[in-house]
């Protein structure tokens, strides 16, 4: 019998990411709990400080909100501020938050997300991958936790400060990929 652990390594495995984030998805997957995602205590207990330094990690709510409540230092100087304790469904346009929601929702009930966003900076342009994956940990009322982890490191003196896209979302640079059934039905939570 195929569990979720053995298609969460399929899913990783054939994911095109690169070394920093493997090295994110190998060190999750190394903190699974027999068949169950690690939860944010036992992932945070052996966490590099590279790594420490490259995540953000959000609650997620199904009254559709995101609530940021850790930022790394990497997040935090690409975005240009410090969005902890902040909804970041508030960041995105209203036309695409029931999108972005339901995207991030995928990731929290069992998927495994990859992005990439364009940045420009004074000393290089390019594409930052993000991924980002489900905790375990439930909370009263359906809320999950997930973190999500760039590739993005400074280069040089360079902070890159308010040059990266504030949107949260956009459909052509993100897949979701899931390794247990959808969860959405049972809370309501389709696309309006």
């Amino acid at each position: 019998m195929t569990t979720d652990f053995d298609r969460a390594c399929s899913v990783i495995k054939s994911l095109n990411i690169t070394d920093t984030n493997r090295q994110m998805a190998d060190y999750w997957l190394s903190c699974w709990q027999g068949d169950k995602p690690p939860s944010r205590s036992v992932f945070h207990s052996g966490l590099s400080k590279d790594i420490r330094a490259a995540i953000l990690e959000a609650e997620i709510r199904p009254d559709r909100s995101i609530l940021c409540i850790q930022t790394g230092t990497y997040f935090r100087l690409a975005l240009g501020f410090d969005p902890e304790t902040q909804d970041l469904m508030m960041l995105c346009p209203v036309v695409e938050r029931e999108e972005t929601f339901l995207h991030w929702w995928g990731v929290a009930t069992g998927g495994i997300s990859v992005s990439y966003r364009q940045f420009h900076s004074k000393e290089f342009n390019g594409l930052v991958q993000h991924i980002g994956l489900p905790f375990c940990d439930e909370l009263p009322g359906d809320a999950r936790f997930i973190v999500l982890h760039t590739d993005w490191r400074p280069v040089g003196t360079d902070t890159i400060q308010g040059n990266v896209s504030m949107n949260l979302r956009d459909g052509s640079h993100m897949k979701l990929m899931r390794y247990t059934a959808s969860e959405t039905a049972h809370l309501g939570l389709q696309a309006s």
